[in-house]
């Protein structure tokens, strides 16, 4: 029972500094401000939400089905319920 969110965004804390540069190059390339989110940016839309294990993390990380990769996406990731 219940609804569940699931959201993955761009994350501007993981590989800081190529990340600015795709938000920026988004930014031009769309004409309006695109905006790459922070852990705790992306954390506050689940507020007021049961958030699942294993919590807001590297999309990589999410259940992963072998062993943790050694790189970045550049994304976080979680899911929540509305209970």
């Amino acid at each position: 029972p219940g609804s569940f969110l699931a959201i993955t965004h761009p994350g501007i804390d993981q590989l800081p500094e190529q990340m600015a540069a795709a938000e920026k190059a988004l930014t031009d390339a769309m004409g309006f401000r695109v905006t790459f989110r922070t852990h705790e940016g992306v954390s506050a839309f689940f507020t007021g939400l049961e958030v699942l294990d294993p919590g807001v993390v590297a999309v990589q990380e999410w259940r992963p089905d072998s062993a943790p990769a050694s790189t970045t996406t550049g994304m976080w990731g979680g899911v929540a319920r509305k209970a």
